[in-house]
Parts: structure tokens; C-alpha cells; sequence
């Protein structure tokens, strides 16, 4: 699980309480935020995000996994999906940008609703 920008880890301590029981939950700090020290010399876009994640990934010698994303951080899940398919189970999204609800766009000032894959 991964909390938005400018958030830390413990947005999810209830939900990770909830399902700790039938899942082995992790929920990192994204680089630049709660633990993880914001460095003025680091790039912070989309990409690098994947890249900070895969890292994790990788320590952690994770096959295969659901991946749940909030607010921004719902872009870097998506994009983590995209870029590593056979890796994402199941990808949830809570308010990403470009999301479509109720014929209401979320975040709506980052753009219009997501149309296509390559939107997405």
C-alpha cells in the first residue's frame, strides 16, 4: 500500500489493521516523504517513484503482489503496473488523478478523465 504525496505510511495503520490477518501488508514511505528524508539533489517524478519502488521489490524478493496506491501515488502505482504487468496481481486505486467516479473527475485539475490505456 502506498500513501500519497506529502503523506506518510501510517494513512493506512487502520486498513493494514483490517487485513494483517489473511495478508502480509507493506507500506514503505515513498522517497522524499514520512521517514524517508526529502533530498533536495533527488529527482521526485513518476518514474523515479517506479524505479524507488521496483527497488523495494526486489529487496524484499516479491514474485507477485497487489498494489493499492493514493491520491499521486495512485499515478506511481498505475505506472508500476504498466511498466511491471507480470509482477501486480491486483492494482486498487483510491482518488488517483484522472479517475472517473460518478461521472465526476477526481482531481480533476491534473486533467481530463483517463479515455485510453495510454491515458491510463
Amino acid at each position: 500500500m502506498l500513501q500519497g504525496m506529502a503523506d506518510e505510511k501510517n494513512t493506512f495503520a487502520s486498513t493494514a489493521g483490517e487485513l494483517k490477518d489473511r495478508y502480509y501488508v507493506i507500506i514503505p514511505d515513498q522517497q522524499g516523504n514520512g521517514e524517508n528524508e526529502l533530498d533536495s539533489s533527488r529527482e521526485y517524478s513518476i518514474r523515479s517513484h517506479v524505479e524507488f519502488l521496483d527497488a523495494i521489490v526486489n529487496k524484499l524478493s516479491l514474485e507477485s503482489f497487489a498494489l493499492g496506491g493514493n491520491s499521486m501515488v495512485g499515478r506511481v502505482s498505475a505506472a508500476y503496473t504498466l511498466a511491471h504487468p507480470n509482477k501486480v496481481t491486483k492494482l486498487f486505486l483510491v482518488n488517483a488523478p484522472g479517475l472517473k467516479l460518478d461521472e465526476h473527475v477526481l482531481y480533476g485539475g491534473f486533467g481530463g478523465a483517463m479515455q485510453s490505456r495510454e491515458d491510463f
